[in-house]
């Protein structure tokens, strides 16, 4: 799940574009009325979050694994790490959940499937749940150059990810958005 800091994001048509969002990546694991969150190093973060366990309840899927990122952002939609960190210290920050990526679905292992394929299924299991879809970004690398930006390859189903820091945006699904 961690990305590789690079000086350059690679361009061709292999290669998928997302925000990075500066938060914790994580696993959001539903099954039945139970909803886990998980952290990269398989910490349980679910009673930190209750909110985002609230929005994994409404998922509209009885069993479902999806890779994404916790995130603190303000009125404004910028994202905190520090607020995400010290939420007592920061009220006006609402933490959201961006999926990236859906592994499992139904109880059916998706990962030997592109990339593409399984993120196609997102939207619909996602509803309006309260989970938000990370949205691909469409055009060159050049062209973006907002924010922090994921470039995401799929082999064999392994999701390859890796990063360049730029400035920082307001993202959907904030509070003003």
């Amino acid at each position: 799940m961690a990305a590789q800091v690079v000086q350059r994001l690679p361009e061709g048509d292999e290669w998928m574009y997302e925000v990075k969002f500066d938060g914790y990546r994580a696993l959001l694991l539903k099954h039945g009325s139970s909803v886990q969150l998980r952290s990269r190093n398989n910490k349980d973060l679910t009673r930190m979050y209750p909110g985002v366990r609230a929005a994994g309840l409404r998922l509209r899927a009885e069993t479902a694994v999806i890779d994404g990122e916790l995130v603190a952002v303000d009125v404004q939609g910028h994202p905190s790490f520090q607020a995400l960190q010290h939420r007592s210290a920061h009220p006006g920050h609402t933490i959201l959940f961006y999926a990236f990526d859906l592994l499992n679905l139904s109880g059916k292992d998706l990962t030997g499937q592109p990339l593409e394929q399984r993120r196609a299924h997102l939207p619909n299991v996602l509803g309006d749940s309260g989970v938000l879809l990370s949205e691909e970004l469409h055009g060159t690398v050049r062209r973006k150059g907002q924010g922090r930006v994921h470039a995401t390859r799929s082999e064999r189903g392994l999701r390859r990810t890796e990063t360049l820091s730029c400035r920082s945006l307001p993202i959907r699904g904030s509070p003003e958005q």
